[in-house]
């Protein structure tokens, strides 16, 4: 990866200098890019806490590391879509997996429901004709 030019954060990273300077330090470093799309692969927590993924590796992140990496990233306007992979129902005893995965959704779409709110702003959308109904739309964003 170094020698193409990526960086990598690993988990040593992420525990030694904290999931928020690392989303920082990651978004620093993609200021140049208009949009950016994140995806998290789920087989990045430790599998203690995550079995339903085909590949669990040792010495994962835990699911509040997660949260708070995935939420600082979200606080970006230039985080365009999120998704999160690698998860196996077959594979996950008693949903838990699936439910780590809801919660770092769910956190991440609590801190867009903040930037939203935070900028409070109304974009008006032109409507296109309508000969039943000429209300005006708005759209807020």
């Amino acid at each position: 990866r170094a020698q193409y030019g990526i960086k990598n954060f690993t988990v040593d990273n992420i525990r030694h200098y904290g999931p928020k300077f690392i989303a920082r330090q990651a978004l620093r470093m993609l200021n140049k890019c208009d949009l950016i799309y994140v995806s998290f692969d789920i087989d990045s927590l430790d599998p203690t806490i995550s079995q339903g993924t085909g590949t669990p590796v040792s010495h994962g992140i835990t699911n509040c590391e997660a949260q708070n990496l995935i939420v600082e990233l979200a606080k970006s306007p230039k985080i365009c879509c999120f998704e999160i992979t690698e998860i196996n129902p077959t594979l996950d005893l008693q949903n838990a997996t699936a439910k780590h995965a809801f919660s770092i959704l769910e956190a991440k779409t609590k801190q867009l429901e903040k930037r939203i709110k935070k900028r409070n702003r109304f974009i008006p959308v032109t409507p296109k004709p309508n000969f039943e109904n000429n209300i005006p739309v708005i759209v807020t964003t």
